[in-house]
Parts: structure tokens; sequence; C-alpha cells
């Protein structure tokens, strides 16, 4: 289920997007370069179900650590940091929660809006959770912004690629632009098969242990 949340710090930053599918959430938090009032969460969307949680917000007086070192400067009025991603484990069949992140920087002298699509794939090659149609809004110049989105029920695909597409405007400050595609690879240990395939092999001992014990009187097998 969809679970949705706004953070908005020291302006008028905002951010809105399409009612994604079933089982993915979204929540943003803004990091401005400046100490600011304790964010808050407003739920716009009640949670039914096994939806995904809502971290707390936090801001740092630092944004460009946010960055990190694998930032694109996109003609310098615009930096894309990496996709950061992890996938919280489970041992059920649907598998746990993916959640990925990624930070924009605005160094243009303009006020700008962003596009953002997130989607994961799976082993081989098919999507399985997507947010698209995401927007930023109102990136005001030197402001960093982190946008972090949830897709819960991922499988046991042991194996997953995330993507997100962040699309800037044709020209910012006089630079034109294009969108850009930051990936990266995720990896979680398919706990479901481990789980089923250590109580078949514990089966499958329990019952040599009693046709032999049957069979020929002794303990176990040697």
């Amino acid at each position: 289920m969809l679970s949705l949340a706004f953070v908005a710090i020291a302006g008028p930053a905002a951010i809105a997007a399409d009612d994604p599918g079933d089982g993915i959430g979204i929540d943003v938090r803004v990091i401005g370069p400046s100490s600011a009032p304790t964010p808050s969460v407003t739920p716009t969307k009640k949670p039914s179900g096994g939806g995904a949680s809502t971290p707390e917000p936090s801001a740092t007086s630092d944004p460009a650590d946010d960055l990190g070192d694998d930032a694109i400067d996109l003609g310098g009025v615009l930096y894309v940091g990496g996709l950061r991603g992890e996938i919280a484990p489970s041992v059920g069949a649907r598998g746990g929660k993916a959640e990925l992140s990624i930070t924009v920087r605005n160094t243009s002298n303009e006020l700008t809006d962003l596009g953002l699509r997130f989607w994961l794939k799976n082993a081989v090659g098919a999507t399985i959770g997507e947010v698209s149609h995401l927007a930023v809004r109102d990136l005001k110049p030197n402001e960093t912004r982190t946008v972090r989105t949830s897709i819960t029920t991922v499988g046991q695909w042991t194996f997953y690629t995330a993507h997100v597409t962040v699309t800037p405007p044709k020209v910012l400050d006089g630079v034109k632009l294009d969108p850009i595609t930051r990936d990266t690879a995720l990896f979680v240990p398919p706990y479901f098969l481990l789980v089923i395939g250590g109580a078949t092999t514990l089966l499958y001992l329990v019952i040599r242990y009693l046709i032999v014990r049957r069979l020929f009187g002794v303990g176990g097998p040697a």
C-alpha cells in the first residue's frame, strides 16, 4: 500500500507525486545549508496493511556531504548525487522492502523544479516496483534536497538493480540540460529459500533416522 509524507524546512519547498501503485511508499526530507526548526511529518494517506514506514526526517548543517563523492555536475547549475539503496530482508516469500534515495543540489541563480522516476528490477530484468511522476518543486538556489522512496514486497530475487531518472528543466540559468539516470546494484540473501531448504534437509534427516532405526535396530546412521 502507499503512504505519503511531506517535509518542508525553511522555505516554500514542496514535493508532489501522482498516486503510484500498491506496495510503494514515498517520503521526502529537505536538507538546508543552515540550521532550521525540527521538521514534522504529515501523512497524506493513511496506510492500511503492510505499507512502508516513514522514517523520522532530519536536517544537517553541511548539505554538501549528502551529495557523496559520485555526484555529477550538470553544467555547473545542478548537482545530482549517486543513487543510494538497500533492501531490508524478510523470511517471507514476498520479500522485504527496498529503500532508495538520491540527493540533488541547485547551484544556479534560479528557482527550479525537477522530475524524478524511481524503479526497481529483479534478477531477470523485470520491473517489480516503480515510483513515477514525482516532482521536486521550487528548489531554491544553493538548496539541497534528499528524496527517499520505499518499494515493498520486492520478492526473493537475491540480485536487484535500482534506477532513478532525474529530469531537470530544459534550460536552467541559461544552460541546456538533459535528463540523467543513476543506477545501483542491490543484493539480499534469499532467506525464504534458505529456510525452506533447511526445513527440507531436517525432515530428510529425521525420516532417514527413523527408517534406519526401524530396519536395523540401531540408533541412527553412521
